[in-house]
């Protein structure tokens, strides 16, 4: 019986663990100009803020890429990027971005 709890304990903690340090991807573009929320300063100082928490994290910018850019991975989407003026990102940083997103998942949903 004890060792149920063991491995019970083990479990919890191994819960814990994870919870108390995630893992971010996080993802912006620096031409992106929701200023205070997803713009390049914003996010080096979330970086800063995130590290310093204990969180482990991967911020990735983009040269030459808008707000909301992974939209540029469908038609729809650069239509909307269009429609809001954001403008269209290249696409080859769109699909680095979206690589980068499943390998990061490949690596910590498994």
């Amino acid at each position: 019986m004890s060792q149920v709890y063991l491995t019970l304990d083990y479990l919890l903690y191994s819960i814990y663990e994870s919870l108390s340090s995630p893992q971010v991807s996080y993802h912006t573009g620096m031409l992106d100009k929701i200023y205070g929320f997803s713009d390049p300063l914003t996010a080096q100082r979330i970086t800063t803020r995130m590290v310093d928490a204990g969180c482990q994290i991967e911020t990735h910018l983009y040269e030459n890429t808008p707000h909301s850019f992974l939209n540029g991975l469908t038609e729809e989407g650069i239509q909307f990027l269009e429609k809001w003026d954001y403008g269209v990102p290249p696409q080859d940083q769109v699909w680095l971005c979206f690589e980068r997103v499943v390998s990061f998942f490949k690596l910590h949903l498994q």
